[in-house]
């Protein structure tokens, strides 16, 4: 009986960080989209397009500074921002590319595209992407606002999905009959 209990209540403390995380991370969805009405933030303009932009984080990097558009590999320990990237983006704790992102961005916190994700987003934390063509995953949570493809990971949260799947403890599809289904969630 005891064990009971115990197993129990590790089941809601998991169930309660789920919840907290999910919490946590409306909130910052909310803070980096803002009100759709609202005008959308001006993108700097490239400096050009390099095929290797390694570094310790942007701008601490080469080539210098974050606009730039990547062809092939970005590299940085910490943080790596281009503008366009076509290619692979590698961070230690974050990626972030401007315009558009066809190819893989993987970091250990987290991953954001504010418009077209094409390809596959990896994170341990969490990926941002306005529009997915292609895969997010994580262990904790993914977010996009029109989904077309696969998210798997803890917590899983699209607006609008018109081809596609998701796959987590909590799958929320804003759009369909029914928007959280736990394990498994597509569109219906």
């Amino acid at each position: 009986e005891r064990h009971m209990t115990r197993h129990t209540n590790s089941i809601h403390m998991a169930a309660g960080r789920v919840f907290t995380l999910f919490l946590i991370f409306c909130a910052t969805s909310q803070m980096l989209y803002g009100n759709e009405k609202s005008p959308t933030k001006a993108v700097s303009a490239s400096y050009g397009y390099t095929a290797l932009a390694v570094g310790i984080g942007t701008p601490v990097a080469l080539p210098w500074g974050r606009n730039w558009d990547v062809f092939g590999l970005e590299f940085n320990l910490v943080y790596g921002e281009c503008q366009l990237l076509r290619g692979v983006q590698v961070g230690g704790i974050a990626n972030v590319a401007n315009r558009e992102m066809r190819g893989v961005q993987a970091a250990f916190l987290f991953d954001y595209t504010p418009v077209d994700a094409w390809g596959w987003q990896f994170s341990l934390g969490g990926n941002v992407a306005k529009r997915v063509f292609g895969l997010q995953s994580a262990f904790g949570i993914n977010f996009a606002e029109e989904l077309h493809g696969a998210q798997i990971g803890i917590v899983n949260y699209t607006k609008a999905c018109p081809g596609g799947f998701q796959i987590g403890l909590a799958n929320f599809i804003m759009d369909n009959q029914i928007p959280l289904i736990p394990i498994f969630n597509c569109y219906f």
